[in-house]
């Protein structure tokens, strides 16, 4: 066979369903966005085919391994070996929940950096980023090349191991993975899903591909029904149904005409707009509260970060080593040489977005809190019309309250400080979902899951005493939040009967008490 050699070639088609909100960053987007999504020469959002293998390749290590130095394609530094993958993704199109890629809505999201001695804002660590929403569907297209029977068959069992991590969720994508961003699934609902053979070894095989490639979708899916987890992840899940004891939200990016803030609303199943507290905001809470336990324990002060190439060095320290080991942190830069790499990188702990379960905002209901007064009505109708909102906005479960600044001299309102803030209250959520990885504490280093998960223990005794609030305005009545720990549960344990569930007040904390006191000795305290 002259030129790269083909014996066959499956082909897989199909569409994934963003479980979360997504980011892959592009250039050329919205200039008000720090972090803007990518977009094709059309205009349209898409998925790089590039950030698909990536994901697709992290998620499929370790599988096929007869043939995954060449599937993958490798190539030996300053040499002229190697080999192209055998591996080919397609740039995916992404369409909305549904089915028009001209009616996606982006949703912003915003970050900040917390000075850990002020505990407001630290100076210069603000962003956006754009994030396709919830609901949204990717396509699929991916071609695996196989050069002889032999690989052919090892390529078929990668294929059903990669289908089934994708049907189980176990592929995240994008930025932010651990912040709440890029969990998606395999559709594998009728005519979601086509898988095909074709043969090229021998001239009629050759036809027969052009002519009609053999279909075995139920084929592969069968056995992907069957298949057990090629590369299993320790992964320790913590799922805490949670109340909110008052008003509960992250503020949005942008400021209402009707009421100046708004809270950060996400779609869910289909055009349903509901608050939403991004993992990003509970991951901050709960960092910022393990930041505080071992500062604590082990007598470690951090400086104000007074520029924003300082902000790094709040979290140095060998006592906050399992800190940036469990919550990630930036490589090491030039403020922070002597830091140990190993306890740097993407973080062990996730956690997921949290959305709520009532509190449905219709489009028309947000558009209206957005949209000017229309200039040709007279004062009283507009009157009549903001109180028509407003009692409506109250239905849905949103009270527009009023808040002002008071002047430290007349003891009155002060001039041009009055504000209002939508609050969402009476609204039910769904459970905190937190992940954590003990393959990725392992590679950090020996030893560290079992304090790891005593510091977790400790964040959810805390967020159960009311010590971790959440969200915006914490210190300004809104952000309590209540956790019962007998309604905690604690999945995948290692040494727990197999990973099996167990609540909060069945675990056995004696190993992790022990490991925990013997890191805080260590770290100094």
């Amino acid at each position: 066979m002259a030129g790269r050699p083909l014996y066959a070639r499956l082909r897989v088609r199909g569409w994934l369903l963003l479980e979360s909100p997504l980011h892959v960053g592009g250039a050329g987007g919205d200039r008000s966005v720090d972090l803007p999504l990518a977009r094709d020469g059309g205009g349209d959002h898409y998925v790089p085919g590039t950030s698909l293998a990536g994901c697709l390749r992290a998620c499929a290590e370790g599988v096929g391994e007869r043939s995954s130095s060449t599937r993958w394609g490798y190539i030996v530094e300053r040499t002229e070996q190697g080999a192209v993958s055998r591996v080919v993704v397609g740039d995916a199109r992404v369409l909305a929940a549904d089915g028009a890629s001209s009616a996606i809505v982006e949703e912003i999201r915003d970050g900040v950096g917390i000075d850990r001695v002020l505990g407001a804002s630290a100076p210069g660590i603000l962003y956006s980023r754009a994030v396709l929403p919830r609901g949204s569907r990717l396509e699929l297209a991916v071609d695996i090349e196989s050069r002889t029977s032999d690989e052919l068959e090892d390529d078929y069992q990668f294929l059903v191991a990669l289908l089934a991590a994708l049907g189980r969720g176990d592929a995240p994508l994008g930025a932010g993975k651990t912040r709440g961003l890029g969990a998606l699934t395999l559709l594998t609902g009728p005519g979601d899903l086509a898988v095909t053979e074709e043969r090229f070894d021998c001239r009629a095989s050759v036809i027969a591909a052009l002519r009609s490639p053999r279909d075995v979708t139920a084929d592969v899916m069968s056995l992907v029904g069957r298949a057990e987890p090629s590369w299993p992840r320790r992964v320790v899940r913590v799922t805490m149904p949670w109340v909110a004891a008052g008003p509960v939200m992250v503020r949005a990016s942008v400021e209402g005409l009707r009421v100046d803030g708004l809270p950060l609303v996400g779609r869910r199943d289909g055009n349903r707009l509901v608050p939403v507290i991004p993992g990003a905001s509970i991951k901050g809470a709960l960092r910022a509260r393990a930041e505080w336990i071992l500062r604590s324990l082990a007598g470690v002060d951090a400086d104000r970060a007074g520029r924003a190439e300082e902000f790094a060095d709040q979290s140095e320290g060998g006592a906050l080593a399992l800190v940036r080991a469990l919550f990630g942190a930036p490589p090491v830069g030039k403020q922070a040489k002597d830091a140990p790499p190993d306890t740097r990188g993407i973080g062990a702990l996730a956690v997921n977005d949290c959305y709520a379960r009532t509190a449905d905002l219709s489009n028309e209901l947000w558009i209206e809190a957005l949209s000017p007064e229309e200039a040709t009505r007279t004062e009283g109708e507009q009157q009549r019309r903001r109180a028509a909102w407003s009692r409506r906005m109250v239905e849905a479960g949103y009270h527009p309250t009023h808040h002002v600044a008071i002047d430290r001299w007349t003891g009155g309102a002060a001039a041009g400080l009055l504000y209002s803030v939508l609050e969402p209250e009476g609204v039910s959520w769904d459970p905190i979902s937190i992940g954590i990885s003990c393959d990725r504490l392992d590679r950090v280093g020996a030893g560290l899951v079992e304090p790891a998960l005593a510091l977790v223990w400790l964040l959810v005794r805390d967020l159960g005493e009311g010590l971790v609030p959440l969200g915006y305005a914490v210190n300004r009545g809104m952000g309590d939040v209540k956790v019962d720990p007998r309604t905690v549960t604690w999945s995948g344990l290692p040494g727990h009967d197999n990973g099996r569930t167990v609540s909060h007040d069945q675990l056995d904390v004696s190993a992790w008490a022990g490991a925990w006191e013997s890191y805080i000795a260590e770290a100094g305290g």
